[in-house]
């Protein structure tokens, strides 16, 4: 099983498109890879970036369950200012990286974007 996932800046907004690249089937919690906790953002000299609050989870993971079929894929949208509570000023590198917690019976794991600029 293979997610796979890239990033791209759309004006005020990330987009993350997850993509089953394997030839099964798979299913994974979706919910958990929302907001500011699955992302990485550094400044131009490497250093870690605050990030906004994140969003309250769901009660129960399972509720954001996604099956994703072989070269299907879902794309995420993040707001880049709730990200970046201050704005992107200066030199931002980002990507994503996402992790579904282990539930039964379901993928578990982190996926990491390539870096963007931002």
């Amino acid at each position: 099983m293979a997610l796979t996932a890239e990033l791209e800046r759309d004006g005020d907004r990330l987009l993350v498109n997850l993509a089953n690249t394997g030839d099964a089937p798979l299913t994974f919690s979706a919910s958990a890879m929302a907001g500011t906790p699955a992302f990485e953002v550094v400044d131009a000299d490497g250093g870690p970036v605050p990030l906004g609050p994140p969003p309250t989870p769901p009660a129960d993971l399972r509720e954001g369950l996604v099956t994703l079929q072989p070269g299907e894929a879902l794309c995420l949208v993040q707001d880049l200012m709730a990200l970046l509570p201050g704005g992107p000023d200066g030199a931002r590198r980002v990507r994503f990286a996402g992790t579904a917690p282990p539930l039964p019976g379901v993928w578990s794991g982190k996926v990491l974007s390539p870096w963007i600029e931002v």
